[in-house]
């Protein structure tokens, strides 16, 4: 957005060029900006802030703004524990636009609607933004302001088994579709919460593949939201204009898992034409086998939803990716190999997340009224990702639940995979989330 109105933008990509805590201090040091917006995940606070402090140290009158999830969860910690001025909440494309507006003319940031910010060391809270109706009135990322070679050298290593042509000849890229989640589970956080489920139309889709194939011969697509198709209405509509286009490309997204909630000549026709055009893998999951567990998530599925919908993909050859939360205050060991019988009896391979609970989310507060996070701050800055324990919402101990789950995701691995993938810790299972013959 900001390159597209002809500021004079500098991107410093950590993603494509990871780099060592001095070699950012050194590129900072030597370099000089008047706006200096970055962002990050909850889970990388501890380094942000330390990165923020380094910013105001070598450029001291620098206006300092933070966006992502980061900023949307936890505005006022940020403002008040970092050196960030700004906090850029939800959506970013309309409210960065008028933000810098302001700050180039020095003028009042009272009227920017979606910040929170700070001046004079108070933190003042501006109204939401309203949400973008329309996501095809956006453009299309530029991909030649970052280093897209990079990315595309990675991208055979980010895509899952069982892989649509050898490894070595995949060339992915990325297209997010949608924003929200016509769902409200109890332990999920992204920056558009509170807002409504939005989708751009298929011939916005294809049409951003068709420039991406163009530009750099991609020949895999991954759609990467948090629910690419809400419904099978949706998904048909994609896959129609996809045929009428003639494109030809794999590709992957992610739907619920009562997506074909039961057999139906209809839901057989719609995952076949998903394989038609290209599907490679649908990510879905049911999270729980326990039903009381799923009634405290509040994830509205049915395991015979889920496994008619895994059924109906697995007729039509399309893989699925499944994943699952362990660590609820109804966990037990039981639950925990009640879930992951469940997993060898659909062979599905079991990649298992420890529940993290985020601001903002009912899970959050619940383990902060109970005592579980006593100090939010030391929390927040200790957050590890959700394959490793960070806390315990059972009535295990931590050594007695961490060896619980491992045990149980070990033998899931066996009897799905022949192995464990990683004896050591066998919850790190990151890319082998499918071993279905399609």
């Amino acid at each position: 957005m900001l390159n597209d109105v002809g500021y004079d933008l500098t991107i410093l990509d950590m993603a494509a060029h990871p780099q060592t805590d001095n070699e950012f201090r050194s590129y900072i040091t030597n370099n000089r900006f008047d706006v200096i917006a970055t962002g990050t995940l909850l889970t990388k606070y501890k380094w942000i802030k330390w990165a923020l402090s380094v910013i105001r140290e070598t450029n001291p009158h620098v206006k300092i703004i933070i966006g992502n999830s980061i900023a949307t969860s936890i505005p006022d910690m940020i403002l008040e524990d970092t050196e960030a001025d700004i906090a850029v909440m939800g959506e970013g494309e309309k409210t960065i636009l008028e933000l810098i507006g302001k700050l180039e003319k020095s003028e009042s940031l009272a009227e920017v609607k979606g910040i929170f910010y700070k001046k004079d060391g108070v933190v003042y809270r501006n109204p939401p933004r309203e949400p973008i109706e329309n996501l095809d009135t956006l453009p299309f990322i530029n991909r030649e302001l970052f280093d897209v070679e990079a990315y595309l050298a990675l991208s055979k290593y980010g895509a899952n088994e069982p892989f649509p042509r050898p490894q070595e000849e995949i060339k992915a890229l990325n297209i997010n579709t949608t924003r929200g989640c016509v769902f409200s589970c109890t332990f999920c956080f992204s920056d558009f919460w509170g807002t409504r489920y939005r989708f751009r139309s298929p011939e916005s889709i294809i049409k951003e593949i068709k420039e991406l194939q163009a530009k750099y011969e991609i020949n895999y697509i991954q759609l990467t939201d948090m629910l690419t198709f809400a419904n099978k209405r949706h998904a048909e509509k994609f896959c129609d204009k996809m045929l009428e286009e003639g494109v030809v490309i794999d590709w992957s997204s992610t739907i619920h898992s009562n997506f074909f909630q039961k057999p139906d000549p209809r839901n057989d026709m719609i995952a076949k034409k998903m394989k038609d055009t290209g599907c490679v893998s649908v990510g879905f999951s049911i999270e729980s086998v326990d039903e009381a567990i799923r009634k405290s998530m509040n994830k509205k599925a049915t395991l015979d939803g889920f496994s008619n919908t895994r059924n109906t993909l697995l007729k039509a050859k399309i893989a699925a990716t499944v994943g699952f939360v362990m660590g609820y205050p109804e966990e037990t060991k039981e639950t925990i190999n009640k879930t992951i019988d469940f997993c060898i009896e659909q062979n599905i391979l079991p990649v298992v997340n420890y529940l993290t609970p985020m601001p903002h989310t009912p899970i959050y507060e619940y383990a902060v009224s109970k005592g579980f996070i006593k100090d939010e701050k030391e929390y927040i800055s200790n957050m590890n990702d959700s394959k490793e324990l960070g806390i315990n919402l059972t009535k295990m101990s931590d050594e007695e639940f961490k060896q619980n789950v491992e045990e149980a995701v070990r033998r899931g691995q066996r009897a799905v995979a022949g192995e464990a993938l990683n004896f050591e810790t066998p919850t790190k299972t990151f890319r082998y989330l499918s071993r279905d013959k399609i």
